[in-house]
């Protein structure tokens, strides 16, 4: 988590942050031609980096539920490779950010600015696509996975618990069949005849004496 927490500062302090004291100064550039292409890089980078860390968040907890039993790469590895790709993604913008003066005040611009429209939106929308869209589908992939192995565990195990009950129940029927079968008396020790069989016990041995 500590890589979030850093992607996120980072997030705060460039992206957020220097935005707003870039707009209160009318977005005029004092800082000059170096500092100018850093800012921007790191305004891009840190966003970027929040988003590949959720990847790998999400990544690391997909394995976690697919293979419980077998070590995945360490997360740390895969939170490394996360800043780098950040960070490779966004060299262009140590090329393309210049400082030029537009009403005579100097500004850290996009030289895209400058050339035919379809660049500059063909560069915004590769960098839509590599910051917002390529992570947004991966973190959907990996949750709706891991959202069906949940759902498929679930099931297995309900049906596992259905089918011990079914045979719990079964055994239980099975010897209530088998206590019906056996005379009452042999069922409870110390049982005292019902009326109806003493009658057919006296009857029985009225009999008896009759015929002796």
């Amino acid at each position: 988590m500590r890589h979030l927490t850093t992607a996120d500062m980072l997030v705060v302090l460039f992206a957020s942050s220097a935005q707003i004291v870039w707009d209160q100064v009318g977005q005029a550039w004092y800082g000059g031609e170096a500092l100018c292409r850093l800012v921007k890089f790191l305004q891009t980078f840190s966003i970027t980096s929040s988003n590949y860390i959720l990847v790998v968040i999400a990544v690391d907890r997909l394995w976690a539920i697919w293979n419980p039993l077998r070590r995945c790469m360490a997360v740390s590895l895969m939170a490394g490779a996360g800043w780098i790709v950040s960070a490779v993604v966004n060299i262009p913008s140590l090329v393309l950010f210049r400082v030029t003066t537009i009403d005579d005040l100097p500004r850290c611009r996009n030289l895209l600015y400058d050339f035919h429209p379809w660049a500059l939106r063909g560069y915004l929308t590769t960098v839509s696509i590599i910051v917002f869209f390529v992570p947004f589908v991966v973190i959907l992939v990996c949750y709706t996975l891991i959202f069906v192995r949940l759902r498929y565990k679930r099931s297995l195990m309900a049906e596992r618990r259905t089918v011990q009950l079914s045979s719990c129940a079964e055994f239980v029927r099975n010897l209530w069949e088998i206590l019906r079968t056996i005379p009452i008396r042999y069922r409870v020790p110390g049982f005292q005849l019902t009326k109806l069989e003493a009658a057919i016990q006296n009857l029985s041995l009225s009999e008896d004496e009759m015929l002796d």
